[in-house]
């Protein structure tokens, strides 16, 4: 949830909707993972470590030894211009991660790959992002809950990390309709609701 909320940047008064889903049937993803660079604030990144390791492992056990230098080196190009740090205003700055996520989901494997385990640039490299297939995500998961909440304070202030107040949760949906029948409680009293509504500017219709 942290690395979403870093990837996200919310600021105070911002409405925060945590969802979480379920799988409709037992389902096993076939994912491919982008693993070949640490993290950038000096601490280790256990699953690209391990995944290192198996790749290595793979290497010398299926591959001659004189393709193991240019196929780690593609693989760390491809962690490199997953975890660089880009505009995102300038499109141009993801052609290369663009053009190796539609590689790896459409044409290798015959297409057969679910989805992308990639670093999260903006938690450092410590903890990863994962992108699933649409088709896959709507075939496989159904919502099961979510959970609505208001940034109460941000790191734009100097600080670390967020602060947040609880508003409401919700397990009933209109699955057809593609609705959260939210109820009407609001788990915040009056006062601080009020407080929300005239300095944050909080509109919950």
């Amino acid at each position: 949830f942290m690395t979403a909320m870093s990837e996200m940047k919310p600021r105070v008064g911002d409405l925060i909707t945590k969802s979480i889903w379920k799988l409709k049937s037992p389902k096993h993803l076939k994912i491919c993972p982008i693993f070949h660079i640490q993290p950038t604030n000096g601490t280790m990144n256990l699953n690209s470590w391990r995944l290192e390791q198996e790749f290595s492992k793979l290497l010398k056990k299926d591959f001659p030894k004189e393709l193991h230098e240019p196929i780690t080196n593609l693989s760390k190009f491809i962690a490199f211009h997953f975890s660089k740090v880009v505009n995102y205003k300038r499109n141009k700055d993801y052609l290369f991660s663009a053009y190796f996520s539609n590689k790896i989901l459409n044409d290798f494997d015959d297409g057969t790959i679910d989805g992308i385990l990639y670093p999260s640039v903006q938690s450092h490299l410590s903890f990863e992002n994962i992108a699933l297939k649409t088709d896959v995500f709507d075939q496989n998961y159904e919502l099961f809950e979510v959970h609505e909440s208001i940034i109460t304070k941000d790191p734009s202030d100097g600080g670390k990390g967020y602060s947040m107040d609880g508003l409401n949760d919700c397990k009933q949906f209109d699955q057809k309709e593609g609705k959260i029948l939210w109820d009407n409680a609001i788990y915040q009293p009056k006062e601080k609701m009020e407080f929300y509504k005239k300095y944050i500017d909080l509109n919950l219709e």
